[in-house]
């Protein structure tokens, strides 16, 4: 029988990590669609019981201002320049004596009659204000003595050239009934939209985190900007968002501004990938031009705003079109990339496919009904898509963090002493080659050098095991200079001898240098040897970088260090 380890290696799960979480994303957007559909026909499958007892009205008969009639299904949209009229009425609960109506209309007012008596009129607009460019939220309350009569309500377009009017089905039941119904209607968007963005606002995190660890973030900070884009055009699209905090102009702002700025950290976050991967073709000019007219639609669609020439509802279907086009044109560019020249090809793919898919249904479905259908989906593709490149760039950090290990390691072998922990010849000598290529400035620069007085007798008479233990002795004493001074650098120069390069110093401090190296010396490493550990040290100065001779001040200091051995030895004599 396989061992679990065996199994495991076999499927291979850790690789196939993103594509298991792009399975269970299908499988949950399937059910969430599957959800969806059946509670918007199906009253029973409501959270409340209450809300089963809210009456829609979406059946009528309209009749337009230039005496057209038709049977339809609410909503619908018509031509703007015309008002229309339907017919209801609000039938008498046993439960509850108070009854209200629900009337969302975008870019609209209504009025409501019975017979020639006005019973709510919404405030009167003049054409083309910025102030009334909006979606309107209404829970309008039903006088008890005209509960069970036939109520006429009529809708007419608030701009002038929008093209069409949404006529809106309507919602009978008390306050809190309808607004329970749009709480569980849009808590799932609100909710996810909002931990969307808390989750965005931590990948950034991880991101300045990399930032500070001298690692590339780019693409995290682009999917975040994507991210908190989405999330908040999905929180200012929700009704309930509408009905508590109003469709202000700010609210207008942002909801109309993300959707403009929707396609562009797309844009970036690809282009960026193909400079990555060395890709200059048409992908790349092509990616720049639309980020080019995304900006200038952007500021277009802004001036003309603020100026009040235009709107930006007015302009919505250039900002759908360019979505749409964006789209399709991301999904084409992705698929036709040479897979052995991209890395990670199938993950993007996988990645960006739901979401665009969802955004073009989306966008059609919007485009007729002025509502966005399947937001909780389109949430969750954006999750799914943040979540996967947060994988690769963690992945790539982890790959690059391996090979930096792997590079310090190779490092240590070609400049760093095993024995000793200090630098070793080949580091003096790429450090004296920097000095020489004036990539190191100083004001003066001290060789010293050093050796271990009475090395080869101890290797001869008590083994070179003993003596690589006065040389690891000597590379702790070294080391501990080392870390004591600034600007100072010691090296292992080849079997006991040692040079200290100091730079920017002055007489005195180089004494003081050399006096600790010497108090630092022991008597004895190992007892039943006969000899101290004990340092010869003589030292050279170049005072001007100019005339820095490597060979001519190493013979100085070398030849100073054979002066101190012999005093050294005579002072024991």
């Amino acid at each position: 029988m396989k061992s679990f380890k065996e199994i495991y290696k076999k499927m291979n799960i850790s690789n196939n990590f993103i594509f298991i979480l792009f399975i269970v994303a299908l499988i949950l957007s399937v059910a969430l669609l599957t959800k969806t559909i059946v509670s918007e026909n199906n009253c029973e499958d409501v959270s409340s019981p209450k809300l089963c007892e809210l009456h829609t009205i979406d059946k009528v008969k309209l009749i337009s201002s230039d005496g057209n009639v038709e049977n339809v299904k609410l909503p619908i949209k018509k031509d703007s320049h015309h008002s229309y009229t339907y017919d209801f009425i609000v039938k008498e609960d046993v439960h509850y004596t108070e009854q209200c109506i629900n009337v969302n209309i975008y870019y609209a007012t209504f009025i409501i009659r019975h017979g020639d008596e006005i019973i709510y009129e919404q405030e009167s607009l003049d054409d083309m204000e910025l102030s009334h460019m909006k979606a309107s939220f209404n829970i309008i309350d039903v006088p008890k003595n005209l509960i069970g009569e036939k109520l006429e309500i009529e809708f007419k377009s608030s701009v002038s050239n929008i093209g069409n009017i949404m006529i809106p089905s309507i919602l009978i039941g008390t306050r809190n009934q309808i607004l329970s119904y749009y709480f569980y209607k849009d808590l799932i968007n609100i909710l996810s939209a909002i931990i969307l963005f808390i989750t965005a606002i931590f990948i950034s995190v991880v991101g300045i985190f990399f930032m500070k660890i001298g690692k590339t973030s780019k693409n995290l900070f682009i999917v975040v900007l994507f991210s908190i884009i989405m999330s908040l055009y999905s929180i200012f699209q929700s009704w309930l968002v509408i009905y508590y905090i109003g469709d202000s102009s700010i609210v207008y702002f942002i909801k109309y501004t993300a959707l403009i700025l929707t396609p562009l950290p797309l844009f970036l976050l690809f282009l960026n990938i193909f400079h990555e991967n060395d890709y200059n073709d048409w992908r790349v000019k092509s990616f720049e031009l639309f980020i080019i007219a995304i900006f200038i639609n952007l500021i277009v669609q802004w001036s003309l705003t603020l100026t009040g020439v235009s709107e930006f509802l007015l302009m919505e279907k250039i900002s759908l079109a360019i979505l749409a086009i964006s789209s399709i044109y991301i999904v084409i560019s992705v698929l036709s990339l040479n897979k052995n020249r991209l890395k990670n090809k199938k993950y993007l793919v996988i990645s960006i496919l739901p979401l665009l898919f969802l955004v073009i249904v989306a966008i059609v479905v919007y485009y007729k009904t002025y509502d966005v259908p399947m937001l909780s989906l389109i949430i969750l593709s954006v999750a799914f898509f943040m979540i996967v490149h947060f994988i690769l760039a963690m992945k790539r950090y982890v790959f690059e963090y391996n090979l930096a290990i792997e590079d310090d390691f190779y490092s240590q072998l070609a400049y760093f002493d095993n024995l000793t922990k200090l630098s070793n010849r080949n580091h003096f000598e790429e450090d004296i080659k920097n000095i020489i290529n004036k990539e190191v400035v100083f004001n003066n620069i001290y060789l010293i050098m050093l050796d271990v007085n009475n090395f080869k007798k101890i290797n001869d008479n008590y083994g070179h095991k003993v003596g690589d233990e006065y040389l690891k002795a000597a590379g702790r004493i070294l080391n501990n200079i080392e870390n004591k001074y600034e600007e100072l650098k010691i090296y292992r120069y080849g079997g006991d001898e040692f040079i200290v390069l100091a730079y920017n110093k002055n007489k005195i401090q180089i004494d003081d240098i050399i006096n600790d190296i010497n108090c630092s010396s022991t008597q004895k490493i190992i007892p039943e040897c006969g000899y101290g550990l004990e340092f010869a040290i003589g030292y050279s100065v170049c005072t001007d970088q100019r005339v820095f001779d490597i060979d001519a001040i190493k013979e100085e200091a070398d030849k100073n260090m054979y002066n101190d051995k012999i005093l050294k030895k005579e002072a024991k004599q």
